[in-house]
């Protein structure tokens, strides 16, 4: 090769390797492709109508099941991955059926979306339909290691997560495993084919013993305590969906979840010195009760004011005479004498019939002085009440009140009448 193709084909693999890419498989190492030897991730295609950017169809079809690969081809090595050639393994020789292996994918260009593990026996045709029909893990997406729920574009260009796998589905044998990329913000879909051996992951079974000879049996000697399996190192892998190998840290180091798919050794923490508790504080005394206030004592009542006696001399005769059922009279006693009238209290039987005469007497006084003249005059007056009617015998019997009875014709002559009438009689003189 003369120094002009020498220096064609230097130039075609600088212009191959600066080739932005999508996505690829780095462990275990996949098949390579002709015409994407130094861009491994770099084998897809487009598919505008079948899955259009900015929906993610899981059904999608490559135009063929690899793409441009076929089982037997060599596989890529850590030279063609370039950048990435850091975190690109051969993998382990075989796969064990029922148990996970922990892969490695890198996303050169981060669109988004869901991939999915298929498995396709070399015992079958290699076919669109026998991936299809033995998938080996869920649609996951591909930003569900470090968060599910951040859809931005690019968000993760350049960076790599590991996922675990696990065999289910098929027989043991050779086998060819393909990771499917749908994307999500490109119309592009991505594969990558491992060819695979299968061994099957049932135990192999036991020796058959060996025959005992006849005699006494023989004291058997104790067991001796099975040590425990080996325990991953510190930031060594320690669990996960699919994770078949040891779930114990080394002393010192502890197994943290950091997604579903992945948990991992760390250094313990160092413990913060305990907080001293409080000294216990004395309790307070108790505070006294107040003493009750004494209830104030009570102001005696006072004894009620005894009302004045009558101020006019002749009003409590005059009320007992009316209660009497009598007529009281005042008179002058003598022409001309100038004291007190006379007076007196007459009864009236209720039969008979009195008439009421007023007699005014008139006193003059004079008094002479060298200087005035003065006459005085007092008139007396005597009145006499009258009553007139009947007071039968059923009067008093009757229920009704006397104010009502004494009304009527047959009792206004009842002395019960006579007094109402009288009292007011004697009042109003």
């Amino acid at each position: 090769m003369n120094k002009c193709n020498t220096f064609a084909v230097l130039c075609v693999s600088g212009i191959i390797q600066q080739v932005l890419g999508h996505g690829a498989v780095t462990r275990p190492l996949p098949r390579k492709v002709s015409g994407q030897t130094f861009c491994p991730w770099c084998v897809g295609e487009h598919h505008a109508i079948s899955n259009p950017s900015g929906q993610i169809n899981h059904s999608t079809p490559p135009s063929t099941p690899c793409l441009g690969s076929s089982r037997g081809d060599e596989r890529y090595s850590r030279m063609n991955f370039g950048g990435y050639g850091s975190v690109a393994e051969e993998g382990p020789s075989t796969y064990t059926l029922g148990q996970s292996f922990e892969t490695t994918i890198v996303l050169d260009a981060d669109h988004n979306g869901d991939a999915q593990w298929q498995l396709c026996p070399h015992s079958h045709e290699e076919t669109e339909e026998c991936f299809r029909q033995h998938p080996t893990s869920e649609w996951v997406d591909v930003h569900a290691f470090w968060d599910p729920d951040n859809q931005i574009d690019h968000w993760q260009s350049g960076n790599h997560f590991p996922q675990n796998v696990t065999l289910r589905g098929i027989a043991a044998g050779p086998a060819t495993l393909r990771w499917l990329w749908v994307c999500k913000y490109t119309d592009e879909i991505f594969v990558s084919c491992i060819d695979i051996d299968v061994v099957s992951g049932e135990p192999t079974p036991a020796p058959p013993p060996t025959p005992v000879p006849v005699g006494p049996a023989p004291t058997p000697a104790p067991l001796p305590t099975p040590e425990l399996g080996p325990c991953s190192p510190m930031w060594g892998q320690c669990g996960g969906m699919g994770w078949a190998g040891p779930t114990c840290c080394d002393a010192g180091s502890g197994c943290v979840v950091s997604n579903p798919w992945y948990s991992q050794c760390w250094g313990a923490p160092e413990q913060p010195a305990p907080t001293p508790e409080p000294e216990p504080t004395s309790e307070p005394e108790p505070t006294p009760e107040p003493e009750p206030a004494p209830e104030p004592e009570l102001a005696p009542t006072p004894s009620p004011t005894r009302l004045p006696e009558p101020a006019c001399p002749w009003e409590a005769q005059m009320t007992a005479c009316a209660s009497q059922g009598g007529v009281f009279e005042c008179k002058r006693c003598a022409e001309g004498i100038a004291s007190d009238p006379c007076c007196s209290c007459r009864v009236i039987p209720s039969t008979l019939s009195v008439t009421s005469t007023t007699d005014t007497v008139t006193r003059t006084t004079d008094i002479s002085s060298s200087t005035t003249g003065i006459t005085i005059t007092t008139t007396a007056t005597s009145t006499t009440a009258a009553v007139t009617g009947h007071c039968k015998s059923w009067c008093a019997g009757s229920e009704k009140p006397w104010r009502k009875k004494c009304t009527w014709s047959g009792c206004s002559g009842c002395s019960e009448c006579f007094q109402r009438r009288l009292r007011g009689v004697a009042f109003f003189l």
